[in-house]
């Protein structure tokens, strides 16, 4: 029964959910979270994958 609530109420938050897309970058307005909207489209080693991130510029960010 746990499992059901906490899926209808996962389900629900999705149905008011509420982002904004500009150019690469996907905004959360209740949270302000972010994340880069396109996928890399390979796979990297852990130590490539921090080099990538540190070295990444989206929209100024």
């Amino acid at each position: 029964m746990k499992q059901i609530l906490l899926i209808t109420l996962g389900l629900s938050s999705m149905l008011f959910a509420d982002f904004t897309k500009t150019s690469n970058i996907v905004t959360d307005n209740s949270t302000t979270l972010q994340w880069q909207d396109d996928a890399i489209g390979s796979t990297m080693t852990w130590g490539n994958a921090i080099t990538h991130c540190e070295d990444l510029s989206l929209d100024g960010h």
